[in-house]
């Protein structure tokens, strides 16, 4: 396991899959409840469980698999969500404004994921935008934000 800490953001980069979900799968089970086949993991500094030696202050942890950019994108947007309050009330506008049918569709899919806390809604629904490559213009200014305004030097996508 690497670590990255940018932007109050712990970044742990495992070689592994299964590494990275034992290692972090209780962590983020205990945040968000338990939900199958995770790729990626994201939670605040208060539930890591494990001593991290680091000169750097963190709010935040994020984890992934070295070379799934799009995992790394979706949970660098988990840690933007939490840490920026301009940025939520963003992806909170866009949420608020998608047509009645549209929203139930997608909370009926994260729920099918595993995501049953209406709370986490908002933070899922940028979280996908923001990994989505084909992404449509009115959403580019959420993905620009995530992508270039906050600086991430040290990701690692091999």
């Amino acid at each position: 396991m690497r670590i990255s800490i940018e932007n109050k953001v712990l970044s742990l980069i495992f070689d592994d899959l299964i590494e990275m979900r034992t290692k972090i799968e209780p962590i983020a089970t205990k945040y968000e409840g338990a939900i199958d086949n995770r790729i990626g993991y994201n939670f605040p500094k208060k539930y890591l469980n494990f001593s991290i030696v680091t000169n750097k202050e963190f709010e935040y942890v994020i984890a992934y698999v070295n070379g799934d950019r799009n995992t790394a994108i979706h949970e660098m947007s988990h840690a933007k969500f939490y840490l920026d309050s301009d940025y939520r009330k963003h992806a909170t506008k866009i949420w608020n404004n998608l047509k009645y049918l549209k929203k139930q569709k997608i909370e009926k899919r994260f729920r099918d994921l595993g995501y049953h806390h209406e709370s986490t809604f908002v933070d899922e629904y940028a979280a996908y935008l923001a990994e989505n490559h084909k992404i449509i213009r009115v959403f580019w200014d959420l993905i620009f934000d995530i992508r270039c305004n906050f600086q991430w030097t040290n990701l690692q996508f091999h």
